[in-house]
This record gives structure tokens, sequence and C-alpha cells, in this order.
């Protein structure tokens, strides 16, 4: 079974794209949390540890997002590829404006990640046939805005 995504409202497919393995397992990986707060104080030993749970805060994170991007031919496949950056780039668009920020929903999760676009961090297998192997790195800014 292929993994579904929506990217921005539209099916990954409508890119030509297909998630290929470790996605889900990216993107249901916890964020990592802030550092904690201590206090250094030459009057104690050791340190104080300055944290009570409703003190814990998430930090961002960066996805790496792995795709086989499938084109007729090595033409079909860098127009593909320059389009995809500008939907990228672009994000949703709100009212007539691009806001930058990617929404990536995931029905299988029941989740909508949020996602700014960094690059494209590797390209692999590139053929004259037109395919290649993606690899899109994302940064969720903030991963309590996940929605269900």
């Amino acid at each position: 079974m292929r993994l579904k995504m929506m990217l921005n409202g539209a099916d990954i497919a409508q890119y030509h794209l297909t998630p290929l393995g470790g996605n889900l397992e990216k993107l249901m990986t916890p964020a990592p949390e802030k550092k904690v707060i201590t206090n250094e104080n030459d009057s104690i030993n050791g340190v104080m540890i300055v944290t009570t749970p409703d003190m814990a805060r998430v930090d961002k994170r960066e996805l790496l997002l792995q795709f086989k991007l499938n084109t007729l031919s090595i033409t079909d496949l860098q127009r593909e590829l320059d389009n995809l950056r500008t939907v990228l780039r672009n994000g949703v668009i709100d009212g007539g404006t691009p806001t930058g920020i990617n929404e990536l929903h995931v029905p299988i999760l029941q989740k909508t990640y949020r996602l700014k676009f960094v690059n494209f961090d590797k390209y692999k297998n590139f053929g004259l046939d037109g395919k290649a192997t993606i690899v899109i790195k994302f940064l969720e800014p903030d991963p309590t805005q996940q929605q269900m």
C-alpha cells in the first residue's frame, strides 16, 4: 500500500511524487525537547535544574523526506523539479498571498504538519528515463502546531 500524502491540499501524485520508505517513521518521531534551564551557582554543589512539567518546551525539528519523482523524460523531470520548488517555496496560498509554510497532510496519521521548505537535499538515480530519487529538507518551526 502506498503512503498517501497531501501537499497544500493536493495529492502529492499531482507533482509526480511517490513517498519512499522511512517517511512515516520520520514524521512519527517526536520533536526534541529544548534544553533544560540550569543555574551554575558557585555556592552549591552541582547545578540547580530549573524545571517543572509545565516549563517543558518542544524545539524545532528538521525533516528529510524521501520521494521518487516519476516523469517521462529528463526534460520533464527538470520542469517538474522547478515547478515543485516553486510550490514548496510558496507554501499555502492564503487570500492570494503565499505564506511560505507548507501543509503536509498524512491521512493514515490523521495529522497535518506545517513545514517550511529548506531545499532539495539530495538527488539520486537521475536517469534519462525521467525518474529520480529526491530528498526534500523541511523545517518544522513549531511541532506543537500539528493539526489533527
